[in-house]
């Protein structure tokens, strides 16, 4: 059987969710919090072409 407790947690959680819908949370409007790695590696050229040929 679930206590009192879990029932008061249920309402607290989902009013507070409620909230956020509201303020748009849920719907993509925010940034995400991953960024892009700063390690990007680029291979240089060994030969590179020549256009006049």
């Amino acid at each position: 059987m679930k206590s009192d407790k879990d029932k008061l947690h249920k309402m607290t959680v989902g009013k507070q969710r409620e909230k956020q819908v509201e303020q748009g949370f849920f719907d993509g409007r925010f940034v995400q919090r991953a960024e892009e790695s700063k390690k990007v590696f680029k291979r240089k050229e060994k030969h590179p072409k020549k256009d006049g040929k």
